[in-house]
Order: structure tokens, then C-alpha cells, then sequence
């Protein structure tokens, strides 16, 4: 995937250097701004699994008890670190930090359980959300480890659905990478954007992902946008729309109250889901709504 930037005019080097700390910036922020709730979802997903797994197996084995109360008290430290400090400010990364310390040693005191391994995943995820400053990458690279060692133990294991996890988090920390290196090491904000892209790829052919390959699709359309691949990224979008939504009748006039508020409930849902983000990534890029769902449901999705 060749990726280049575009200029259409032409300013002196200093303003260029600074152009870019400012447009780097600015673009982190509104990225993380966008998606940092997907990958927050992406964790909770895999972890509730697990979690489950280690609570049944708590009947089973009384030394697991311990272990998970440890585990409960650094996901809700996560949490709140996530939920009451911004991102990159000092408050968040000392949070963050006790997340780390505490996840570490869950990993070293019980290594050959379950909850070792969902330690690991929130550990990646509190280095990630402790964010790196524009030329810093340290707790980013952190995050990108953890992570491969995850997707690595996953994959060797055969769980598909814990793999996509992983790498989907692995692109998104990519993209993060990306835009922290580019004011100062252009080549190596291009690998790590293609990087993304190639995590996403892998994704997508996990026949295990689930609703995660779709998750993969939106994020390199986004990056194509980005890139100024608009059709490309266009056609990726319709594809998640059609594969990852089951349209339902709009209701009639004489409608049922009941069938009115599946329906508005259904529209709410979509919001939160794949097939939801990809019809508001299309109207964003211009695409008219009638052209992305039905008609009739375009009217009823307008007021109309």
C-alpha cells in the first residue's frame, strides 16, 4: 500500500516543520477523540469471555479467588483512569500506572491461569491509554509488544476470536504510532500506517473474528480516506453495511406502538455497531443516505 502525503502549496521549511507538529497534533487528538472507544470495546469483549471462563473455573479452583479479586481492582482502576482523566495528562499515566504494576504482577503470581493472560490484554490497553507525547513513543511501543505477545499466544492456541482482538488493537496502536512519529520520522509514520493496514488485512481473514473483521473493514477505510483513496474506502464501507446488517421493515403508518419501538430501539443499536459507523463514515464522504440503506428506511431514518 503506497502511501503519500499531499501539498498544494509551497511554505518555507520552518513553517513546514511546524505545520506538521500542529497538524500532527490536531490530528491525534481528534483521532483518539473518535476511536478510543472502540478499542475500549474491542477489551471488554475478549475480557468478558475470559472472565467468565476464570469465574467458573473459581468453583474449581480456590486459589483463583485471589487471584481475581486482584484482577477486578485494576480493570476498575482501568476504568476509571479511562473515565475521569484526559488523555496524556500526568493524573491519567500515574492511574495508569498502578493498572500496569498490578497487572504485572497478577502475570508473575499466577502465570499459568487465565486471568495471567487477561492481565496481559489490560496491561497493553493501560500502556496504550497512558498516550505518549508528539516525538515520545515509549509507552505506544510498550503497548505494541504486549500485544503481539498476546495475538502470538492466541494464535497458537486457536482462538480466532482472541487473535482479531489483538491485532485489531495492534492496528489501532499503529495508527497511533503513525501520528506520533510523523513530525519527526516521516518514513517510519508511513510503515507504521501500513503496519495498521496489514494488522487490519489479518483480521479479516480470520474466519473466527466475528463482528471484529467488520470493526478491521471501518478502520482501513478510515485509513484510506485518509490517504486519499476515497473510492476505495467507499466500497469498503458498503461492504460492511451489506454483509453486517439485516435491515427490518420500516413500519407501516398503521404500525403497531410496539413495532414502533423495535424499530427506534433497532435505530439506536445501530449507532453502536460496525454496519452503524460505516453509514455515518458514507454520509460524511458525501454518500446520500437513500443510496446506503433502503428508501423507505432512509425516510424514516430523516423524518421524512
Amino acid at each position: 500500500m503506497a502511501i503519500q502525503s499531499k501539498r498544494n502549496t509551497k511554505i518555507s521549511r520552518q513553517e513546514l516543520e511546524t505545520n506538521e507538529v500542529l497538524e500532527a497534533t490536531d490530528h491525534m487528538m481528534i483521532w483518539l477523540r473518535l476511536h478510543a472507544q472502540k478499542i475500549t470495546v474491542v477489551v471488554s469483549v475478549v475480557l468478558i469471555v475470559y472472565i467468565g471462563v476464570v469465574l467458573w473455573n473459581q468453583k474449581k479452583e480456590g486459589t483463583l479467588r485471589k487471584a481475581s479479586d486482584e484482577f477486578f481492582v485494576i480493570s476498575s482502576a482501568y476504568d476509571k483512569a479511562l473515565g475521569e482523566h484526559p488523555w496524556g495528562s500526568p493524573e491519567r499515566r500515574d492511574a495508569m500506572k498502578k493498572v500496569i504494576d498490578g497487572a504485572e504482577k497478577i502475570r508473575k503470581d499466577y502465570a499459568a491461569t487465565p486471568l495471567a493472560r487477561n492481565a496481559m490484554f489490560l496491561e497493553a490497553n493501560a500502556y496504550y491509554f497512558s498516550g505518549d507525547d508528539i516525538g515520545s513513543v515509549t509507552n505506544t511501543q510498550e503497548a505494541i509488544k504486549l500485544f503481539t505477545e498476546y495475538a502470538d499466544k492466541a494464535q497458537q492456541e486457536g482462538d480466532e476470536f482472541e487473535q482479531a482482538g489483538a491485532l485489531l488493537a495492534l492496528g489501532h496502536a499503529q495508527e497511533n504510532l503513525s501520528v506520533l512519529t510523523r513530525p519527526t520520522n516521516q518514513q517510519g509514520s508511513q510503515q507504521a500506517l501500513v503496519a495498521a493496514v496489514d494488522y487490519y488485512d489479518r483480521v479479516t481473514k480470520l474466519p473466527g473474528a466475528g463482528f471484529l473483521k467488520y470493526a478491521a473493514m471501518n478502520a482501513k477505510a478510515r485509513i484510506l480516506v485518509e490517504v486519499g483513496k476515497r473510492d476505495e474506502a467507499i466500497a469498503l464501507y458498503r461492504e460492511v453495511v451489506k454483509e453486517n446488517r439485516n435491515e427490518i421493515p420500516v413500519p407501516d403508518e398503521d404500525a403497531s406502538e410496539r413495532d414502533r419501538q423495535v424499530y427506534a430501539v433497532r435505530q439506536a443499536v445501530d449507532k453502536f455497531t460496525t454496519a452503524g459507523d460505516a453509514i455515518t463514515e458514507l454520509t460524511r464522504l458525501g454518500i446520500p443516505l437513500n443510496e446506503i440503506v433502503s428508501k423507505e428506511e432512509a425516510k424514516a431514518l430523516t423524518g421524512q
